[in-house]
């Protein structure tokens, strides 16, 4: 029954413009060369120190800079426009990645200034790209949008582990990383290049309202609620950035093996997103939170057992196939909530950055229990710190009613 829906004729309220379509080939680029150098986030150091420590730490100040960088980044899309703060944050990246290229094994040495940096170029691109992806879409396309993003991105992060694992396995060892991260480096500079044919976007409110949202947090309890959801959120986003890889390879030992397999990953993950942009209601949002909830949980319940390798393609498998049931649930929750603000979506560029801030702040906080608990992979406590951070997501299923019953009652 699900096959025919796929291919029937979209309705008008559901097309997107040229500029969305757009702003989708930009995200697979980019999405296209993170699947290259996320390597390094999550394998490269890890081979050079085998430190779920220096791991932990790296993801923190990464996060914490993220956060600085979108007030600043915030203000700057207000006072300019927001294709020129995205420009800067690819363009960052990009030299992010030559200047890894030019420092080889002593990127671990400093480790604390590279991800300083990473936090920098992903800060300005991340505020950039989630301003402009409000801007592109509206309140009857934005899931299709939102499930056409997730599709073309999974599509692209598939074919990044294909070329790595044929790189890896024609060369091994650093200089497969060194390759991998040449390809990212041209990869993000040509999606910098080709963010040219998005116009700016003139606006007659360049007022920066930032200082004003702790006022809305206290005024409006719906907003403040989706902020608790978007800091519940953060906290199980810390785990899943980066400590899968790190279990993949510690099982497998083998780059390539995890490449082929992240492209597997991938592969379901478009099945799944092509199917939410087609058959996905923004009335049953809370029902698809649930529903990933529980799957997380499942997942994160089997590192309870020993780590071997059918447990952790397990959890793996099982966490792909939820995870975009909760990550576009509840970001076209928070987008039409957006539209409910004062000023009608002129607050969108403040509204990302409280959430980013909220989540970078569930991220600092679960990456450092993790570290503090779990000294290495085999650690006691570590599934323990996993299935918690997954159990606090029910508590969005909660948070998410208030938006739904203001909803019915207009």
């Amino acid at each position: 029954m699900a096959i025919p829906i796929l291919f029937n004729r979209i309705p008008p309220d559901k097309r997107l413009d040229r500029e969305a379509a757009i702003t989708l080939a930009l995200q697979s680029l980019f999405t296209f060369g993170s699947s290259l150098s996320s390597i390094f986030l999550n394998l490269y150091l890890w081979r050079l120190t085998e430190s779920l420590w220096i791991n932990g730490i790296y993801n923190i100040v990464s996060n914490a800079f993220i956060a600085v960088c979108f007030v600043i980044g915030g203000k700057l899309a207000k006072k300019l426009d927001r294709m020129v703060v995205y420009r800067i944050g690819i363009t960052l990246i990009a030299l992010f990645y030559l200047c890894i290229l030019l420092a080889k094994v002593h990127v671990a040495e400093y480790y604390i200034l590279f991800a300083v940096f990473s936090g920098i170029g992903s800060g300005f691109y991340w505020i950039g790209y989630w301003t402009l992806l409000y801007d592109v879409s509206n309140d009857g396309n934005r899931m299709r949008f939102l499930g056409l993003s997730s599709a073309f991105s999974t599509a692209a992060a598939m074919s990044g582990p294909l070329l790595s694992g044929v790189i890896f396995n024609a060369v091994g060892g650093l200089r497969g990383y060194t390759i991998v991260f040449g390809i990212a480096f041209v990869v993000f500079l040509l999606t910098a290049v080709l963010s040219l044919l998005v116009p700016k976007a003139p606006s007659h409110r360049k007022a920066y309202y930032l200082g004003h949202m702790g006022l809305l947090l206290r005024k409006n309890k719906t907003w403040r609620k989706a902020m608790y959801g978007n800091l519940i959120t953060g906290i199980m986003q810390g785990v899943f950035l980066f400590l899968p890889q790190i279990l993949l390879i510690a099982v497998f030992q083998k780059e390539s093996f995890v490449s082929y397999f992240g492209a597997f990953l991938s592969m379901l993950t478009i099945l799944i997103n092509i199917l939410f942009s087609k058959l996905a209601r923004e009335r049953h949002e809370r029902k698809y939170l649930l529903w990933s909830v529980i799957g997380y949980m499942i997942a994160a319940s089997l590192l309870l057992f020993k780590l071997s390798p059918v447990i952790v393609i397990s959890f793996m498998i099982l966490q792909t196939l939820f995870g975009p049931l909760k990550s576009n649930a509840f970001d076209s929750y928070f987008y039409r909530l957006i539209g409910t603000l004062p000023l009608k979506g002129k607050l969108r560029i403040e509204s990302m950055v409280v959430r980013e801030i909220c989540w970078d702040a569930g991220r600092i906080a679960t990456v450092f229990l993790l570290i503090s608990l779990s000294s290495n992979l085999n650690a006691p406590w570590l599934p323990w710190v996993v299935i918690g951070s997954c159990t606090s997501q029910f508590l969005l299923f909660f948070l998410m009613d208030e938006l739904e019953q203001s909803t019915k009652r207009r």
